[in-house]
């Protein structure tokens, strides 16, 4: 297996000149220069500079991904950018491209750069913290019909599920990782049916009447976020964005928080617009979200060869079981 620190994105099946002319050619434009950034963890990334100044970014989900989330992710951006959230604007995206080896979305670049690249002192950081729990608010004030993955139907974008139990019985039953997990023994059967039996206890705590968008994967560390000059100039990586519960995101907040989760959290809780939802029960529901997150990526860090991950991974899971039992 690959170390984590040599993981990169997928292998691509196009070049930087076919990236080069794709851009030219659908700007009607020259582009002065272009550089792959080689650290995504699904997507081929480039940012591209044209002649007139501009900065666009393209992104490419390779066809071993076999599939992408782009026109939802697009929609999902100009949702937020239209109440305040400094989301990408969406130039083009080919879901099935017949001019380019692969689909591929086109945005205006932000300013700024990834935060897991930006130099923010702790204190910075906590603050930047803040400043990501008001543009969550915002994101949450944002109504899905429906609860789960959000699915183009009727006309519209919508929560794959009934109800907000649905959604999280499909994922604990049937789940893609489910069956990863067992066949490579990253948890065994009796610990998987302990988890399962912590939620049927619990569910009458998770029930919503009704869902909201949720980033999905936002972190104390902002690898979903641009920064520049200390201050959040954008919200990104939004192609997996779903209808659920606002404390859904703030367990994947925690969840990546590493020795400083609880410090962090209560940053980011300090810059949410609505405290109501920080109940008695907020720390109850936060883990068990926690476990949901924690069983796939599990799956996933396998499947990617991240092994420091699949071990940190487990250690929270048995954490998380210990505390809710």
């Amino acid at each position: 297996m690959r170390d984590d620190k040599e993981y990169k994105s997928y292998q691509v099946s196009h070049t930087t000149d076919q990236v080069r002319n794709l851009v030219s050619s659908n700007l009607n434009t020259e582009v002065t220069s272009i550089q792959r950034l080689d650290a995504g963890e699904i997507n081929a990334v480039y940012f591209v500079s044209l002649v007139h100044g501009e900065d666009v970014v393209v992104r490419v989900p390779p066809t071993e991904k076999k599939a992408n989330h782009f026109d939802r992710e697009a929609w999902v951006f100009d949702q937020c950018r239209r109440i305040g959230v400094p989301t990408p604007e969406v130039i083009k995206v080919n879901m099935e491209s017949m001019d380019f080896p692969e689909s591929y979305m086109i945005t205006k670049r932000l300013p700024g750069e990834n935060g897991m690249d930006a130099k923010l002192t702790h204190n910075q950081r906590k603050d930047m913290c803040g400043q990501l729990g008001h543009y969550l608010s915002l994101v949450h004030s944002i109504k899905i019909p429906g609860f789960g993955p959000l699915v183009f139907e009727d006309h519209k974008w919508q929560g794959k599920h009934k109800t907000m139990l649905d959604y999280i019985k499909s994922d604990s039953s049937e789940g893609w990782w489910i069956d990863y997990v067992l066949e490579n023994s990253l948890m065994i059967k009796e610990k998987l049916d302990k988890a399962r039996d912590i939620f049927r206890i619990n569910l009458p705590l998770l029930e919503r009447d009704q869902g909201v968008l949720v980033h999905h994967d936002i972190s104390p560390y902002a690898k979903n976020a641009i920064i520049q000059n200390a201050r959040v100039t954008g919200i990104v990586d939004m192609e997996d964005s779903k209808s659920s519960d606002p404390v859904e995101d703030f367990a994947w907040f925690h969840f990546w928080g590493g020795s400083h989760a609880d410090e962090f959290l209560e940053d980011l809780k300090s810059g949410y617009d609505d405290s109501s939802i920080f109940d008695d029960k907020f720390k109850q529901r936060l883990n068990l979200y926690k476990l949901m997150i924690g069983g796939q990526l599990l799956a996933y860090f396998h499947k990617r060869g991240n092994d420091s991950a699949v071990i940190d991974t487990k250690e929270k899971i048995n954490a998380i079981i210990e505390m809710l039992n």
